[in-house]
């Protein structure tokens, strides 16, 4: 009898010995404290930059997530009409343009997402 309770007291032991050896941190937590950080610069229909700013997001966001924590803005059914000062004339057949790294956006701020160093640009076009 006596020897199953010392083979027990060890095998507890081992248990938490092992227990205590294992990770507990989170990589999955770490990434988020991580900032990402992009440069998002406002163009004009004079092609004028008129505002220029350094925005930190997390890894996934959209730019839109983005543009709503850093910006004023409007919206209309998902499309910006207007961000900070630069607001289109509709009636003049003005739109808001998205580039990233200088090269056309194919989406559209809510599905667009972007990576640690990015140049964002958004400016005014005239459909012709």
């Amino acid at each position: 009898m006596k020897k199953y309770n010392v083979i027990l007291v060890i095998l507890i032991a081992f248990l938490f010995a092992v227990a205590g050896c294992q990770n507990t941190s989170n990589d999955a937590g770490d990434s988020k404290t991580q900032k990402l950080t992009a440069t998002i610069e406002l163009i004009d229909v004079d092609d004028k930059s008129v505002a220029t700013k350094t925005v930190e997001f997390d890894k996934g966001q959209t730019l839109m997530e983005i543009i709503k924590e850093n910006f004023k803005y409007t919206e209309d059914g998902g499309f910006l009409t207007s961000i900070e000062s630069l607001t289109p004339d509709t009636k003049a057949q003005q739109f808001i343009s998205i580039s990233v790294n200088g090269e056309l956006a194919m989406k559209g701020a809510n599905e667009l997402t972007i990576n640690d160093g990015d140049q964002v640009t958004f400016s005014i076009e005239v459909w012709e």
